[in-house]
């Protein structure tokens, strides 16, 4: 049996116009970045509409290279530099391909010696360096490894002070941008240079943990070398400064009657069954979950519940 790529974009009716907002919690996005969707409208479009090609590329199976996450549902999944690198969380492993399907390495490093971690939540290809670079919360450090994963170059060590930190990009070469979910959902900016760290203004209360509305695997994502951060549960985004640590609004979704706010649409410090239950009927009205992102110089991209 072999592994498969493979990539379905199902765009249906997106008009897009400008309106006014009417979510106090919009406030300070611009006029020109709501992006109006008529959700009563369905046109049938082809993806060739939208691409000029399709391409499935069969993955080389070996005893190393197996993947044990759900197919077309990776923990992680990043194309740098024709190679494809993906998290699988089950086996706490990071596996590499080129691009053509050619297996490569499997980083699975787990253990407490040195080179090796305690555990993969998050990692990235730093954009600065081209090092792979692989975040361990419990050992409150991120593992640094040269391109091809085989060998170990250093490990960072984050403030004794800090909160445990679960997600992160590279804001610059030496400023990360870090999410905390212990607790409530905050962002934090830690200086390698410096070795400290400040917070932003973003804080999420500690009961959204218990909901499907926690932030997603993959918050952060580098458009144009711009580093952009999107909210899972109203699809917001924002560009994160590298002079002040705020974040800008870039474009947000609109679609009128079915706009969603979490904070206003659910009770505070429920149990997770009520939450979960709420969750099932909220997509009913509202459009939720927005996982998917992407954008070029012609569009932008998503997947939500509705």
């Amino acid at each position: 049996m072999r592994n498969f790529i493979s990539l379905f974009i199902i765009l249906s009716g997106v008009f897009c116009s400008c309106t006014n907002h009417t979510k106090s919690n919009r406030a300070s996005f611009a006029k020109e970045s709501f992006i109006s969707i008529d959700l009563e409208k369905n046109k049938e479009v082809s993806v060739y509409d939208f691409f000029s090609e399709v391409e499935i590329i069969p993955l080389e199976t070996t005893s190393n290279s197996l993947l044990t996450f759900l197919m077309g549902t990776p923990d992680r999944v990043v194309l740098n530099e024709g190679k494809y690198y993906f998290m699988d969380d089950k086996q706490q492993a990071i596996i590499i391909f080129n691009d053509d399907g050619t297996f490569l390495n499997k980083m699975d490093y787990k253990g407490m010696g040195p080179g090796e971690y305690i555990s993969v939540r998050d990692f990235n290809i730093n954009r600065f360096t081209g090092n792979i670079e692989i975040l361990s919360p419990e050992g409150r450090y991120i593992n640094i490894y040269d391109a091809s994963g085989k060998t170990f170059i250093e490990r960072l060590y984050f403030p004794s002070d800090m909160p445990v930190v679960h997600l992160f990009h590279h804001l610059s070469a030496d400023i990360y941008v870090l999410l905390s979910c212990a607790g409530s959902i905050e962002m934090l900016f830690y200086s390698r240079k410096d070795n400290q760290f400040v917070r932003n203004n973003y804080n999420l209360p500690e009961w959204i943990i218990r909901t499907v509305y926690r932030p997603s695997k993959n918050p952060f994502y580098v458009y144009n070398d711009t580093l952009c951060f999107k909210q899972n549960y109203n699809g917001d985004v924002f560009t994160v400064s590298p002079f002040d640590y705020e974040l800008k609004p870039r474009y947000c979704w609109d679609f009128g009657k079915n706009n969603f706010d979490l904070l206003s649409t659910f009770p505070e410090d429920e149990s997770i069954n009520f939450y979960m239950d709420l969750s099932k009927r909220i997509s009913m009205n509202y459009a939720v979950l927005f996982l998917i992102y992407k954008e070029n110089t012609m569009y932008y991209m998503t997947r939500f519940k509705f």
